[in-house]
């Protein structure tokens, strides 16, 4: 039984989480709660396994799913369901577990109660937070004290509950005009990042789950670019001027703020200076003062780098940032592919060359670093599509062989395909030797055209593949062996050489005379008489 498995302080825990994320007051809400009472119901929780806050089981929908319900950090309970965050698969195991402990109709009752307390509560901070429309630091007071009473409240400091609740609460206090809605969001989004931020800078005080605060940040990422593009559809106007002005710094703070996710916070910046920000007053004011902080030789100089790298790509002084390439070093790598995405979106090949030498030069060392190799593969995959299309483009074959060649072996997939739709099967041979590929896992159809266009390129796999083999010293693996030296027989004869299967088949015997069992498979393979 759920209740000699599991404290009912953990599984009343949950409880109030669940009553902290979703609102009765919220039609979509209620929604949920009951499709979530549904399935319950209907007895659609099955397969059930518990670990001390962990619950698993599958539901069934339409299909079934499988779920995985954290009670001590609930927001980061999953669902292979496409439905993201809290879904009815979910809540339809919560209130199988809850029921083992009280009835569900004392849980439905306690979250439908919240309604008036929970108005009377958003009537209270309405009335003491006034926003003006047009002044940004009246929303970033407001941002403060929401965020205040946010931690001051029951809410786990998880990065899933900043995002899927304290975010959400930012965003229905957006102003009714479209234009101004979408920047204040814009402004929510970067605030909620800081404040996750922070919560991964107080590393004693973190909660396990908060590897996923890159997660919850490319989400907030996502927002930002869903509103930016909204903005780009319209003439800015010119009453968003002095909210951009007052943004240069604000924004900046994603530079400056923590020392965490360096990567995704220049992301940001990079993002929010390209839909908003492009404009010379601001450019002006922002490298005056990255300049002067660089000067200071301060923890962020890195950070001051990049900015000021950003700055001048805006501007297209080309010759400062090949500087900034030459000096960069692999441990800037992963910043310039944006910059590299955005050139080959404009078609600027010209400019776009300088980049890819300075892949040339970094690639080595940015692939040998430790990282997954998942990390690893993403970031060659990206980048042998921007070679690819250069090399279309400017007719330039040999970059994106040479691109394909320094990324080894995160490149082996796109370098196998480009040298055999050349038919350069000897050198496609040999990347399969070198990356240590058994013919068993080679493609093919590729081995076949191989076979049939160049097929003394294959001996060398062949013959390390008998050696292998045999070298395993079963009867199994000898069949094994044997089928292959039926090929390589054939390859002899087509290419006219007996005397070199001959000596080869002599040496091979020579070499494993102790071996009877594979010579007895020799003989069921006709390659010997008994």
């Amino acid at each position: 039984m759920l209740d000699s498995e599991l404290s009912k302080d953990t599984v009343l825990h949950a409880a109030e989480q669940v009553k902290e994320y979703l609102s009765p007051n919220e039609e979509e809400h209620r929604a949920l709660m009951k499709k979530g009472m549904i399935l319950y119901r209907q007895g659609s929780v099955f397969n059930v396994r518990t670990s001390p806050s962990l619950v698993r089981a599958k539901v069934q929908d339409v299909t079934p799913v499988s779920c995985e319900l954290d009670l001590e950090f609930f927001l980061a309970s999953t669902c292979s369901c496409p439905n993201p965050g809290l879904c009815r698969h979910l809540l339809a195991l919560f209130l199988y577990v809850y029921a083992s402990y009280e009835r569900v109709g004392t849980f439905l009752d306690s979250w439908n109660s919240g309604r008036s307390t929970q108005i009377l509560a958003q009537f209270q901070r309405a009335k003491r937070t006034e926003i003006d429309d047009a002044s940004l630091d009246s929303w970033y007071a407001f941002f403060e004290e929401e965020y205040k009473d946010y931690r001051d409240g029951k809410s786990l400091q998880t990065a899933a509950g900043h995002y899927e609740v304290f975010f959400d609460r930012l965003k229905r206090k957006a102003p009714q005009k479209v234009e101004i809605k979408r920047f204040f969001i814009i402004h929510a989004a970067v605030y909620t990042v800081l404040t996750i931020l922070d919560l991964l800078a107080e590393k004693e005080k973190m909660h396990q789950n908060e590897y996923l605060a890159e997660a919850y940040i490319s989400e907030l990422e996502k927002r930002i670019l869903t509103e930016l593009g909204e903005m780009k559809r319209y003439a800015m106007p010119f009453a968003l001027d002095p909210l951009l002005d007052e943004s240069v710094e604000r924004f900046r703070e994603l530079l400056f703020h923590s020392k965490e996710l360096q990567f995704e916070r220049f992301s940001l910046y990079r993002h929010l200076w390209n839909g908003l920000l492009n404009r010379e007053k601001y450019i002006s004011r922002e490298r005056a003062d990255l300049e002067e902080r660089l000067a200071k030789l301060d923890d962020f100089a890195s950070e001051c780098k990049l900015g000021l790298a950003h700055l001048d790509y805006l501007q297209r002084k080309d010759e400062a940032l090949e500087t900034f390439l030459e000096e960069a070093g692999p441990d800037l790598f992963p910043f310039t592919f944006d910059w590299m995405g955005d050139l080959t979106a404009r078609k600027q090949w010209k400019s776009l060359s300088k980049w890819l030498d300075y892949v040339y030069s970094n690639a080595g060392e940015f692939f040998a670093a430790s990282m997954p190799f998942n990390e690893k593969r993403r970031a060659s995959s990206f980048l042998l599509t921007i070679f690819q299309e250069y090399s279309v483009q400017t007719k330039d074959e040999a970059a994106y062989e040479k691109g394909c060649q320094v990324m080894l072996p995160y490149s082996f997939s796109e370098y196998a395909h480009f040298l055999a739709f050349r038919k350069q099967f000897k050198s496609w041979a040999e990347l399969h030797l070198l990356i240590g590929f058994s013919v068993e896992d080679m493609d093919k159809e590729m081995l076949r055209a191989a076979e049939k266009e160049a097929p003394e390129s294959l001996l060398p796999i062949y013959h390390r593949y008998v050696w292998m083999e045999i070298s395993q010293r079963n009867r199994q693996s000898y069949k094994h062996a044997v089928r292959k030296m039926k090929k390589i027989k054939k390859i002899y004869e087509k290419l006219k050489a007996k005397e070199e299967w001959e000596d080869y088949l002599a040496a091979m015997l020579q070499e494993h005379k102790r071996l009877r069992a594979f010579r007895e498979e020799l003989v069921k393979g006709k390659l010997i008489h008994a």
